[in-house]
């Protein structure tokens, strides 16, 4: 099938490009050739694709990323969530572990903005490596119960890449 570039504004990757959150935020994609890599694309009105080190980024209205485009090995893209959580890097990594709550409704390049954190002491990586590790999965998965009930009080969606966006 041959279809009509200049019907579509941007360009994005095929692949990712078919997950139903994007047809949700309102991203019009043209037909793509079989073992093609890239394909048109039409942005919602006040969108655009910006352009970072190693992948680019659909931004919304707002200038919040709402999807990223990797560009090295392997190329595609992902919807990102307004919420997100996992280990940060602490002050000393070898004696502490650092875990964070993101709300990444910030306008791009701005750094996502950390909600909630917990850090929490672990004993020497370097004398006692099985521990350090074992705690620090411990509290990870302490840390994680934690934050998905407070979303779900909160956000109950917040799982859904297309939810919240528009929340103050």
């Amino acid at each position: 099938m041959v279809w009509e570039e200049s019907n579509y504004l941007f360009e994005v990757p095929v692949d990712g490009s078919t997950i139903s959150d994007f047809i949700l935020m309102g991203i019009d994609f043209g037909p793509f050739k079989e073992d093609a890599s890239w394909r048109g694309a039409n942005l919602p009105l006040g969108w655009r694709i910006e352009k970072d080190i190693r992948e680019k980024f659909i931004l919304d209205e707002n200038g919040s990323k709402r999807a990223v485009i990797y560009l090295k090995n392997k190329i595609h893209m992902r919807p990102i969530r307004r919420f997100n959580y996992g280990r940060h890097n602490p002050t000393d990594p070898d004696i502490s572990i650092r875990f964070c709550l993101w709300d990444s409704k910030v306008p791009y390049p701005q750094k996502r903005k950390i909600i909630l954190e917990k850090v929490h002491s672990l004993p020497s990586r370097k004398q006692h490596e099985s521990t350090h590790k074992t705690r620090g999965d411990q509290y990870f998965n302490e840390f994680e119960v934690f934050i998905k009930d407070w979303l779900a009080k909160r956000y109950p969606n917040w799982e859904d890449s297309t939810n919240y966006w528009n929340d103050d």
